[in-house]
């Protein structure tokens, strides 16, 4: 679990009381947090993040579930938003396209077809 880390440089910290396996809520720098974790896979993940948003609205959601294999990318997002630096290494477009191809491919294999992303074929 990746939480370890984000909490360090958290303050604030106390028990979300969600209907979950684990929830904190946390600030880490001017930033509100929810720490949710609710088990492995698509659909455990899906119903941490509607208990999240039942009680706590949010400007944005980030996905941590990648038992530890980003530590240092997600340090290195920390500090980004500590010093309020926007990151140098991907700009949030080049991420936003990165999902965008992870849907496709997982479209594309639930279909078993071609799916071709902004209309290019």
């Amino acid at each position: 679990m990746e939480f370890p880390g984000i909490l360090r440089h958290a303050a604030g910290v106390s028990p979300a009381y969600l209907a979950l396996d684990w929830s904190r809520s946390a600030r880490l720098g001017d930033h509100e947090l929810v720490l949710a974790a609710n088990g492995a896979g698509a659909q455990r993940a899906a119903l941490a993040v509607e208990a999240a948003l039942e009680r706590f609205p949010a400007e944005a959601i980030v996905s941590t579930g990648f038992c530890g294999a980003l530590a240092e990318e997600l340090n290195y997002f920390l500090t980004c938003i500590l010093s309020n630096t926007p990151p140098a290494v991907i700009t949030p477009e080049e991420s936003m396209a990165a999902v965008e191809a992870c849907l496709a491919a997982e479209e594309s294999a639930a279909t078993n077809q071609v799916v071709y992303l902004d209309g290019k074929h």
